[in-house]
This record gives structure tokens, C-alpha cells and sequence, in this order.
């Protein structure tokens, strides 16, 4: 230093080398810098000093503020300061120029800086005054407040409107691409040593990412909520809270052989923070609607409405291929709905991914998937549709083929449908022709060529805008046959109506957080005149609400009406014998999760159902239907092999008021009828399904369990016994009687790998429906069936049973009930070449009843009806109590082939049969049974051709 006294007074100028720095124990290094010293003249006796330092670089802030090793600061800062006054009370004025400042997260080069705004120091306290911190383009966040030497504290507030921290290049350091844009507020407060972050970023809605999940599937999402970073230095720990919604995009998947499939993303998908980020969870669903034919039992063949997609379910750090499921609901179709919520995840999985690829649904309520000829006329009728699409004929009209069983006048039949639909006008017409063309020749010449014609005009040509949402308003006319029932038979309905429909999502705060709902209006009203002279209203109204409660969740509302007054023949006074109307109303809400207290619930769904279905037919017959439900879906915490389905109460109710005489009449000429007649019932039930399956698992043997408890009843008929009564006396709820029964079945899979590509399968089934007390037999509806594809694959569905019973005259499903099922499958499989593989099985099993039909109707108080509808005696043989037992077990043999590409199965099994239950008989010339020679010997069937039977089907059968 060179310096100058004067009096009292000193000044000078020089460098100042500082050999070691230290800061509470932290080294701040060597550094040197340029002084000029002068007298002070604000403070007596004291020293003013100037100061210049050039490129101080920024890693001397690690000596004093500890960063993580993720971060690095690159640049350096170009200082000037004056320090006035005594050194235990200096005033510090000072300005930072930064050069090239900016801080890096490293492992994904995420970079900030600060751009040539100086940094200006006054009187000990550092005023950032708005500062910008620039991110990936001109976008910044501004600083404000600042440092307060005197306290050696940090209070600075941070602010960003549309901000872009990164830019997110394909195949760059990031493993998403895309663009982001976020509001950021927040602050970074407390002592140098122990500063405090605390900041919200929210994702705005413009943001739109894509992560790439591996070569071919990658999901598209518009993200939009905010996420809490909260980082402290004293311990170095990062932790980030809050919710990113996910409400828009799409996941592009293609499992294994299946073609690439574009799923929308749900309302309802999120990304969860809770903590370290490597804890951060991505839930993201993404579905599309796929149409199949499904006919339960007794009933049409009906168009059902699926939606299916993937679920992206993990940890960001571990995510992968494996993360993603399958998921499957039907949310108009409450017997699909069902039973869906009732299998485990992996058969759901499977259903999904067999619907996909082959526009089929081969769940157990579907009994059309148990029908030979199923599976390849839906492949077919799939791939014709996707050829047409695709063709010339696509490209003018839109072609849809469907195929299933439909109940007619004449009874049921196979029937083809085909819908040709042209649009005009810009898409504000569209006219649809209908035909069907079944196997009876009676359909189709009462059908004619054309069995629908609907014309629907779009009256709101405007468009649609994101504030308002998507709706529409359509004038709809149409002309179609008409089939409700046998009672009324064949009918042709001609009328006008009006569609409307509309969507809109909305944001919208439900308990501190903000969610998006999105909401669902469906409205058909319409006037129509049917073929029996009669004409009257139709309405239905659906209403639905996704993500009610921010976690998926969806509440149905659907109601609906229909009135048909007689335009002659009325009966006075009395509408019923002449009126047909109908009223229902279904409400349903799903969780996504269980639905109960805690907040550590293992993962599962929650699914409630409720309705009621009232039909007045003209003729005095009514019928009351209510039903309600709702199960737990339990996936078991501890072990990942086992899943429980828990069903607290569910309640069918059917009542059928008729009168007798007109009904018997009609019974006689359509043996169905015999159902009305019994199906009055009252379940309410409780059930529960254990199911262990560790298919996924490469073990040298795999086993799949499922025991199914379910009862009626019973707890109903304890309180009355409570109050006295004897527990076989019947008893009534009301004027109900309540049907009494338990339920029992239990299913023992198991795959025994002999080698990679070796194993034998084998299958064992019992059940039993045991009626108690205030039952003297259980609904038909709990029935069991034996034969088919998946079942005894020498026979045709529903084929044996009970017992020894075969009739030629009335051999409908109904007649094929059993109360007790006995099964048992086995079956080696091997390879063949590539991935063909063959199959040798053998097959055994039958249903038996407790009682005989004839008992049946005794007891329901119809037994002139078994004798009017000329029922055979010697179905009593199908009680399972007889001598005969074991021969009336059905045995078959077979082989079959089985393509297995990655999980896609196509079977082909030929069945041969060696033991038919029922008694046999000897062909006469003309090939008709001749009575007078049956067949005594163990292999009893009468021909081989009536030995084979050749089955196609999707899927392993068990």
C-alpha cells in the first residue's frame, strides 16, 4: 500500500492480498483486490476504502453456502464497492456486474442465468429490485428483496409469469420432449448458513410434453397444477409436494404383436409429488371406445360400449414397459360392470387386451363367446370392418358388420347385421340403412330387405369451443323392427325424436386443491308409432360426472321413460290390459380406489350400483326389477399373487305380475315363457372371492385358486327365527319372498412346466347352489352350465344336464340348469414348430339339480304346467341324488393346435366324444334315434361324426 498521512487523516491506494478466507469454519479461498483508501466523511475518525475486483468467479459461493452435487454455478461477477466507516460498524455500498452467471442442474444440463443486470449493494443491504433471471429463451423470473450483511440473512421473493426454465429437445439429456411453460412463485429466506427454498411452480395449460417410454410407445400429455419445491441448505435436502393434472393427450402403446394403438389420456391422470423427487409417481390413463357383440344368458345379442386403454402407474426413476397396464369397463352395461369388478387384475388385463386385438369380449357373462362360431365371426366381422374403412367403399360410406343370436317371434336365431351410413351437407346429415339376415327363413321374409332406416340432421352447425365444449343437437328420424318380447312379438316402430349431447370440462377447487371435471349430458326424447296400434313418447336423459373427487372417480346418472297408449281395443278403466310403458332409473359411481377410511389403503376399486326397471306390457303383465350392489377390489399389500373381491350387499329383485291363464296359453307354444313364470326372486346377498395366481411368475409349477362364497338370505331369516319363528317356515319381506341360498364354488388351476416349452395343464371345478330354509330351490340366475369351448370341449355349450336329461323338443339353455357342477380338465401342451403348439386334453364333468324341474313347479305352485308343456318324467333323473351317478359324468377327448404369438392365442381344438350322460340310441336308415335299440355300452355315442366337435377360440381354456 502506498499511503499518505495528513493530521489525522490517510489515504493511499494499493492491492490487497488475502492469502485465506474463512467464514464460520468455510474457506472462502485466496483472492485479491485493487483499494483506494480516503478520509470518511460520514463517520469521524474513520476510513473510506474503494474497491475493485474483477471475475470473482461463483464457485466461492460453495464455501459458504452448501449446494448439492447436482448443481454447479458457472461465470463470475465483476465488483466494485465502497466500504466506509470503523471496521466493527462498516457501511458497504457495492455493485456486481455478472458475467456469464448461471446455475446447472447437471444431469439433465437444466440451466439459469442472470444475464448483465447488475447487482447493486447499498448501506449493507442488497435490494435485487425485480433482478431477471433468464431461463431457456427470453422468459425470466424476477427477484426481489434481498441481503442484509448486518444480519447476514436472505429474504428474496420470487415471481414468473409463462416461464420456460428448459428447453426440452428430442433425444436430448431429458428423457421428455416438448414444450413447458410455468408461473412460478415463491421465496429463499434465513441465515447464510441455513437457507430455506420454498417454491410453487405451475405447469400452465400450454405446456405439452412427450415422454418416450421406450422405442415405439410414448406418451403425449398436456399437463396443467402446480408442484411445492422446498430445498434447506443446512441439510441439503430436496423435497417436492402437490399434483400435476393430467386432462389431455394421448399414450401410444402397442403391446407386444398387437398394431400401435392411440389411447386418450383420462381426466383424472396426475403426477403426484410427495417428497424426494426420485418418490415422485406418474398415474396416467389413457383409453379409447371399442364396440362388441355380448348376449347374457336368456338374452339378445346387445351392442356393448367398452372402454379400454393403459395405465402408466410408477415411480418417474423406475417407470418402464412393465409399468403399464390394461385396464377394461363397460359403464353403461351393469352385468359387464360387474363382473368385471369381481376378476382379478390380470384376467381384466387379459379381456382388454383379447377386445383390442379381436373386437371380442370373452368374459364369463358373455355366453356368446362360449358358442362355436364365435370367435371367428367376430375376427372376421372385425377385420371386414377394418378392410372397408380402409377400401374405396370406406372412404364413400362408413360399413359396420356385427354377428350374434337375437330373439325373434319364431324363437332365437344367428343373424348378421350390416349398417351402411353416408353423411352430406358438410357432415350435417347422415343417413343410416339397417339390414339383418338371419338363418330362419321366416326372419328374413318378415324382415324384408331393410329392418332400420334412421336419418339424423345436426340443427347446431356452429362450432364447438373449448369454453362452451363439445355439444350437439340432432333431429333424428327413424324407421325400425322392433322386437321387446314374446308377448308382444314382432313390431315395426316408426316416430321422430330429438339427440342432444354436450361435454365441457371446468376447473374447480374441492378441498384446497383444484381439479378438472369433466361432465357428460346425454338427452333422447322422441314420438314413435308401433305396429300394434299403438304410439306414445320415449326419453331418456344420462348424465355423468369424471373425476368428481379429483382421483377418477365417476358418477352415472340415467333415467328413462317410455308410454304407448292403444289407439283401439282399450279396456275401460283399466290401461294395463291395453298400455304398454316403462320407467327406470340407474345411478353408479366408481373409485378408482378403495373407498373407506385411512390413509394407507392397499390399491383396489370401489364400485357402487343402484337401479330400478319397471315394464307394463299390454295384456296385464308387469314386471318390477330393482338391483343394487357394491364391491371392494382388493390387490393384497404383501402379497402381489393375491387379489380379494368383497361384495358387503347386493339385492336383485324381480317380480312378475301376470295373468295365468293367458300366459299358460302362450307357454305352451314358447317353452321360454317357463322363466317369467319362475323368475320372480329376492337376493340379497353378500359374497367374496379369494384368488391367488402367480401365472406371471417363472415357476416350475404355476397354480391359480379362486374360492367364491356367496349368500342369501340367510342373516334375514336368522332375526325372524330371533323372534320365534321356525328357520324352514316360509317367510316374507313384505309381500316378497326372499329367496335363501348359499353358494359355493372353488376352482384349482395349475400349470406343471416340464420344460421351457412343455407343461401340462390341469383343471379341477365344484360348486353347488344349496337352497336353505325359506328356499325350496335357488334363482335361475345362479345357476351352472357344463359344456363348450372352455368347458367340455367334446360337447356344444350347455349341452349335458342335468344329469342324464335330453330332450330334443325343448333343449334351451334353461332346461340345462344345474344346482351342482362338478368339473375336471386336463391337458399337454408342446411345442410344435416356431410358435405353433399342440395340445392332446381329456375332459369330464356334467350339472346335477337337488330337485326335479317337475318338483319345481310343484313347489312354485305351477304343476299342471310341467304336464301342459308335455315335460318329461325322467328329468327327475337329473337330481344328483340317484344310482346312476357316475355314469352320467360326460367324458371327451381331443387335440387341438394353438398359436401363441406373445400372448395372443389362437386355439383350435377338435373334441371327441366317449361318454355321453344321457341315454343313447341307435340311428334307423333315416337317421332318426330308433327307441327300440339303445346304447348300453360306456361309449354310448351313436356315430362318429356326433363324436367331433371342432372348436375356435381366443385364449388358453383355463
Amino acid at each position: 500500500m502506498n499511503l499518505a498521512r495528513f493530521g489525522r487523516k490517510m489515504k493511499g491506494t494499493g492491492r490487497l492480498t488475502l492469502d485465506s478466507i474463512y467464514y464460520n469454519d468455510m474457506s472462502f479461498g485466496s483472492r485479491a483486490i485493487d483499494i483506494a483508501l480516503s478520509p470518511s466523511q460520514e463517520y469521524p475518525d474513520a476510513l473510506r476504502a474503494d474497491i475493485q475486483a474483477d471475475e470473482i468467479p461463483l464457485s466461492i459461493i460453495n464455501s459458504f453456502v452448501r449446494l448439492p452435487e447436482d448443481i454447479a454455478l458457472h461465470g463470475a461477477v465483476r465488483a466494485s464497492a465502497a466500504v466506509d466507516g470503523l471496521p466493527r460498524q462498516a457501511d458497504i455500498s457495492a455493485e456486481a456486474l455478472p458475467v456469464g452467471v448461471a446455475a446447472e442442474y447437471k444431469p439433465f444440463e437444466i440451466g439459469l442465468s442472470l444475464g448483465q443486470t447488475p447487482i447493486v449493494m447499498s448501506h449493507n443491504k442488497v435490494d435485487l429490485n425485480g433482478l431477471p433471471v433468464y431461463g431457456a429463451d427470453s422468459t425470466f423470473i424476477a427477484l426481489s428483496g434481498g441481503l442484509d450483511l448486518n444480519t447476514m440473512r436472505m429474504n428474496v421473493t420470487l415471481a414468473a409469469d409463462s416461464f420456460a426454465p428448459v428447453k426440452l429437445p428430442k433425444s436430448g439429456p431429458i428423457p421428455v420432449y416438448g414444450d413447458l411453460a410455468t408461473d412460478i412463485r415463491g421465496s429463499v429466506s434465513g441465515p447464510l448458513d441455513s437457507i430455506q427454498a420454498n417454491v410453487d411452480v405451475t405447469i400452465l395449460p400450454t405446456t405439452d410434453i412427450t415422454y418416450p417410454i421406450d422405442k415405439k410407445n410414448l406418451a403425449q400429455v398436456k399437463p396443467h397444477g402446480t408442484v411445492n419445491v422446498q430445498y434447506g441448505t443446512a441439510d441439503g435436502a430436496l423435497n417436492l409436494g402437490g399434483q400435476i393434472n393430467v386432462d389431455d393427450g394421448f399414450v401410444r402403446y402397442s403391446p407386444k404383436v398387437y398394431p400401435v394403438m392411440p389411447f386418450h389420456v383420462d381426466s383424472g391422470s396426475h403426477i403426484a409429488f410427495n417428497g424426494p423427487i426420485g418418490q415422485t409417481r406418474l398415474s396416467v390413463s389413457a383409453s379409447q371406445k371399442v364396440k362388441a357383440d355380448v348376449e347374457s344368458h336368456e338374452e339378445d345379442t346387445r351392442r356393448v360400449d367398452f372402454r379400454t386403454g393403459v395405465r402408466l402407474n410408477g415411480v418417474v426413476d423406475s417407470i418402464g414397459i412393465e409399468s403399464i397396464g390394461f385396464f377394461l369397463e363397460a359403464p353403461n352395461d351393469e352385468t359387464i360392470t360387474r363382473e368385471l369388478a369381481s376378476v382379478d387384475e390380470e384376467t381384466r388385463e387379459g379381456l382388454a387386451a383379447t377386445l383390442l386385438a379381436t373386437g371380442m369380449y370373452v368374459g364369463e357373462s358373455n355366453v356368446a363367446a362360449q358358442r362355436e362360431g364365435y370367435a371367428l365371426s367376430s375376427i372376421i366381422n372385425s377385420r371386414i370392418n377394418a378392410a372397408l374403412a380402409n377400401s374405396k367403399v370406406g372412404k364413400f360410406m362408413d360399413v359396420d358388420i356385427s354377428s350374434g343370436q337375437n330373439q325373434h317371434a319364431v324363437g332365437k336365431t344367428n343373424d348378421m347385421n350390416i349398417a351402411l351410413s353416408k353423411s352430406f351437407f358438410k357432415n350435417r346429415l347422415r343417413i343410416t340403412v339397417g339390414s339383418t339376415i338371419s338363418d330362419n327363413p321366416e326372419v328374413n321374409k318378415t324382415n324384408g330387405l331393410f329392418t332400420s332406416l334412421t336419418a339424423d340432421y345436426r340443427l347446431l352447425p356452429r362450432a364447438n369451443t373449448p369454453r362452451s365444449g363439445n355439444s350437439s343437437l340432432y333431429l333424428h328420424l327413424f324407421s325400425q323392427r322392433d322386437y321387446n318380447n314374446i308377448l308382444e312379438g314382432e313390431l315395426n316402430k316408426s316416430g321422430i325424436g330429438i339427440r342432444y349431447s354436450k361435454e365441457w370440462r371446468h376447473r374447480e377447487l374441492y378441498r384446497g386443491d383444484t381439479i378438472t371435471r369433466t361432465y357428460d349430458l346425454t338427452g333422447d326424447a322422441g314420438v314413435a308409432y308401433r305396429s300394434n296400434n299403438s304410439i306414445g313418447p320415449d326419453v331418456t336423459l344420462k348424465s355423468s360426472i369424471k373425476n368428481l373427487m379429483g382421483k377418477g372417480e365417476i358418477f352415472t346418472l340415467k333415467g328413462n321413460g317410455a308410454y304407448y297408449w292403444a289407439l283401439r281395443n282399450r279396456h275401460p278403466g283399466d290401461p294395463k290390459k291395453t298400455d304398454t310403458y316403462k320407467l327406470g332409473v340407474n345411478a353408479s359411481l366408481i373409485f378408482p380406489y378403495l373407498h373407506w377410511t385411512g390413509d394407507n389403503n392397499p390399491e383396489g376399486d370401489t364400485r357402487y350400483m343402484l337401479g330400478y326397471q319397471y315394464e307394463n306390457i299390454a295384456g296385464g303383465y308387469g314386471v318390477h326389477k330393482l338391483s343394487g350392489s357394491f364391491t371392494y377390489f382388493i390387490r393384497s399389500p404383501r402379497n402381489p399373487y393375491i387379489t380379494h373381491a368383497f361384495t358387503p350387499f347386493s339385492l336383485s329383485v324381480v317380480l312378475m305380475k301376470a295373468e295365468s291363464d293367458n300366459l299358460l296359453d302362450k307357454a305352451a307354444e314358447y317353452p321360454q315363457l317357463i322363466k317369467i313364470l319362475a323368475s320372480d326372486e329376492f337376493v340379497p346377498s353378500v359374497g367374496y372371492n379369494f384368488i391367488y395366481n402367480d401365472y406371471r411368475a417363472k415357476r416350475h409349477v404355476n397354480t391359480m385358486f379362486d374360492l367364491s362364497v356367496k349368500e342369501s338370505g340367510n342373516l334375514i331369516n336368522a332375526i325372524y327365527c330371533a323372534f320365534g319363528q321356525k328357520w324352514s317356515d316360509p317367510k316374507k319381506l313384505g309381500n316378497i319372498t326372499f329367496h335363501q341360498f348359499i353358494k359355493l364354488s372353488a376352482e384349482l388351476r395349475n400349470k406343471f412346466n416340464l420344460t421351457d416349452q412343455v407343461s401340462i395343464a390341469t383343471r379341477l371345478f365344484a360348486g353347488a347352489n344349496i337352497p336353505l330354509g325359506n328356499s325350496y330351490f335357488t334363482p335361475l340366475s345362479e345357476a351352472f352350465y357344463a359344456g363348450g369351448p372352455n368347458s367340455l370341449r367334446a360337447s356344444s355349450p350347455y349341452a349335458y344336464g342335468p344329469g342324464n336329461f335330453y330332450s330334443a323338443k325343448y333343449n334351451q339353455n334353461f332346461f340345462h340348469a344345474g344346482d351342482v357342477k362338478l368339473e375336471a380338465n386336463f391337458e399337454l401342451r408342446f411345442p410344435i414348430v416356431w410358435k405353433l403348439y399342440g395340445a392332446a386334453f381329456l375332459d369330464a364333468g356334467n350339472v346335477w339339480n337337488w330337485h326335479s324341474t317337475v318338483d319345481l313347479f310343484k313347489a312354485a305352485g305351477y304343476e299342471d304346467y310341467a304336464t301342459k308343456l308335455e315335460i318329461p318324467e325322467d328329468l327327475k333323473d337329473g337330481i344328483i341324488n340317484n344310482p346312476y351317478f357316475a355314469r352320467q359324468i360326460a367324458l371327451g377327448t381331443g387335440a387341438g393346435l394353438r398359436l401363441d404369438i406373445d400372448g395372443l392365442v389362437i386355439r383350435l381344438d377338435l373334441g371327441v366324444g366317449i361318454h355321453a350322460p344321457y341315454q343313447t340310441f341307435k340311428y334307423t336308415k333315416d337317421g332318426q334315434p330308433d327307441t327300440t335299440r339303445p346304447i348300453n355300452t360306456y361309449f354310448n355315442i351313436p356315430s362318429a361324426l356326433d363324436a367331433l366337435r371342432l372348436n375356435f377360440g381366443i385364449g388358453y381354456p383355463f
